[in-house]
């Protein structure tokens, strides 16, 4: 890991280091993150876990929980790994290099599995190899994904994702194959006047009603809506209105 690349986030309540050869912190991590933290568990899965930030953001609210994460890109891992050394409230945190699939044989049921997926198509590519690692979704099957939920997740435990508007249908057909369904969804848009770009997810092993709402991130003028700041303010580093 080259110094000169190296960059820090800072939230409300930990340092993030993040670094040019691992995906940076990013609005939709962040957003699922927050959302993700309402929920309760005990047992969570971060899968891709990057850099750590939702292994540690669902660490500062559920400070008793056990929270692994895993990463196919060692580089995030080492990462990850120097990035809980810094964070008193992370020692319930764990990371490992594999793919997802190779936790089958130790791996405990799970209240929680967190993922912020690839999702460039390969045009979009970045160059840096360990950026396609994280992004190319050649390395991430969606059905692979959804049957490891299934086998992994306890009776009441979830799924909770951030993908682009235009993925969630079919995304939730996959899902529902292996009997996941979809129980939350929000759709996220920049601005009231925005098309949707993004959606938060939360997927159970149950059926039920889905509850769907909105989240708008910005004001005409550019400042953080109420609903924003809510979500977030108990991880980012702006005063409450």
């Amino acid at each position: 890991m080259n110094d000169k690349d190296i960059d820090h986030f800072k939230f409300r309540e930990f340092d993030l280091i993040h670094d040019q050869s691992v995906m940076k912190t990013s609005t939709d991590s962040i957003l699922l993150g927050a959302w993700a933290s309402q929920f309760v568990f005990s047992s969570a899965l971060d899968i891709g876990c990057g850099s750590g930030i939702l292994s540690f953001m669902l660490a500062q609210h559920h400070r008793d929980a056990l929270i692994l994460g895993v990463d196919i890109s060692s580089q995030a891992v080492e990462l990850a790994i120097r990035n809980k050394a810094a964070i008193p409230f992370a020692a319930n945190v764990s990371f490992v290099h594999k793919h997802f699939n190779e936790l089958d044989t130790d791996l405990l049921p799970l209240d929680l599995i967190i993922c912020n997926p690839p999702y460039f198509k390969s045009s979009l590519l970045p160059a840096n190899l360990e950026r396609q690692r994280q992004r190319h979704a050649t390395h991430f099957n969606f059905d692979s994904f959804a049957s490891f939920c299934n086998r992994h997740l306890v009776h009441d435990g979830c799924v909770c994702m951030v993908i682009p508007y235009h993925f969630e249908t079919e995304l939730s057909f996959r899902m529902s194959l292996e009997r996941l369904y979809l129980l939350d969804l929000v759709v996220v848009k920049h601005k009231q006047s925005s098309e949707p770009s993004l959606c938060l997810c939360r997927y159970a092993l149950r059926q039920g009603k889905l509850n769907k709402t909105r989240l708008i991130l910005f004001e005409d003028d550019d400042t953080l809506t109420p609903s924003f700041r809510d979500l977030t303010y108990p991880f980012l580093n702006f005063n409450k209105e």
